[in-house]
């Protein structure tokens, strides 16, 4: 397939990349500039800004085969609405996949259940709070011919990045760790690799209005 890639320039854009070339797949690369980008595996680049929806008019042309949406949200939910209308326009009536990036912040606090599937209603943390409503956004395209699909990713880590490679380092710098919150917190994490694997199988197969949780350990000190 040929797929349109947001957020391809990132830290799990670049794995996701990686992944879709080795399973076969043709990148074309959402970026706000033409430069080229040497040794990124992409096929072609693509012009526009997830923070400009106008920019996005013709980003998904008729040789886009499917959609990832990676970039990360902009903060303000008119704008990110807008963007998801943009990119999703194109493939209504084509049962083309559309593979939006979420995350497991839209459960909040889940206190002492032993396990929160992807059918556990959501309670999302403030930084995320109209993400549901985002999510619900994209998967009532279902009905509308296009094949969408939410992943929501734990914690990532692996290719020394994320949220555990900063908290590693900080506690390198200042010889001592930190706790973020009680002590009995518990983090559901993923290999940056594993949850690259689930964005390709996601496209590939997920059926049309599914959500899946992006978690390889689910409960990390």
């Amino acid at each position: 397939m040929k797929v349109l890639l947001t957020g391809a320039t990132g830290y799990i854009g670049s794995a996701v990349t990686d992944h879709l070339v080795a399973a076969g797949h043709q990148v074309v690369a959402l970026t706000r500039g033409a430069e080229p980008r040497p040794g990124r595996g992409w096929h072609a680049q693509s012009i526009g800004d997830t923070a400009d929806p106008a920019s996005l008019a013709g980003a998904v042309t008729a040789d886009i085969e499917a959609v990832i949406h990676l970039a990360p949200p902009s903060g303000d939910a008119d704008t990110d609405t807008a963007v998801i209308e943009a990119l999703i326009a194109p493939l209504r009536g084509t049962g083309r996949p559309f593979v939006y990036t979420s995350g497991v912040w839209v459960l909040g606090a889940t206190g002492e259940a032993q396990e929160v599937d992807e059918e556990a209603p959501t309670n999302p943390i403030g930084i995320v709070g109209y993400r549901p409503r985002i999510e619900r956004q994209v998967l009532a395209e279902a009905a509308e011919g296009v094949r969408a699909v939410v992943v929501r990713p734990g914690i990532v880590y692996g290719r020394g990045g994320g949220i555990p490679a900063i908290l590693v380092d900080r506690a390198r710098r200042q010889e001592v760790p930190e706790y973020y919150g009680a002590e009995g917190v518990r983090w559901p994490m993923v290999h940056v690799d594993d949850l690259a694997e689930l964005f390709v199988a996601a496209a590939e197969r997920a059926e049309a209005g599914t959500v899946w949780h992006g978690v390889g350990e689910s409960a990390v000190a």
